[in-house]
This record gives structure tokens, C-alpha cells and sequence, in this order.
């Protein structure tokens, strides 16, 4: 998923995770994962979701790092 730059801070992101997350429990899916490259964004994934699994430091080149979170359905609650 992507949200647009113009619709960052509105809690789109959140309300989308949180969409995927319901649709994935009535499917008995246990885990997700969500990734994230734009620094602009991994702050407040950071704040959702704690400290990624992976982090891959300079991935797309120095000091820009791309994270990745891995989290069980039943435990995520996803605020605004």
C-alpha cells in the first residue's frame, strides 16, 4: 500500500493497516508483514508497531534504511 503525500498525517495508513488486519482474521492468517523504505513513514510505523524485525541499513543508499515488521494478527491493535 501507498498513501499519497497530501494524505500523510490523516490516519489513511492506519485505517488501511487496520482494514487488511480484519480481513486477514476471518481467513485464520495468523502474521502479516509490512515493510517500509520511506523514512517519512517508518517514525510513526516505529510508533504503531514497535522496532522492526529487519532493519537493512543503507539499503537504497548511505543513511536511507528500510524496515520490515512482522506481527501476529490476534496482537496488533493499529491506532489513529
Amino acid at each position: 500500500m501507498l498513501v499519497a503525500p497530501e494524505y500523510h498525517g490523516r490516519g489513511v495508513g492506519a485505517a488501511m493497516v487496520r482494514a487488511i488486519v480484519e480481513q486477514l482474521k476471518p481467513k485464520q492468517r495468523t502474521e502479516f508483514v509490512l515493510d517500509c523504505g520511506y523514512q517519512v513513514s517508518q517514525g510513526y510505523w516505529k510508533k504503531q508497531l514497535g522496532e522492526p524485525d529487519v532493519f537493512l541499513s543503507d539499503f537504497y543508499g548511505p543513511g536511507t534504511g528500510h524496515m520490515i515488521w512482522k506481527r501476529r494478527v490476534a496482537e496488533t491493535a493499529i491506532g489513529g
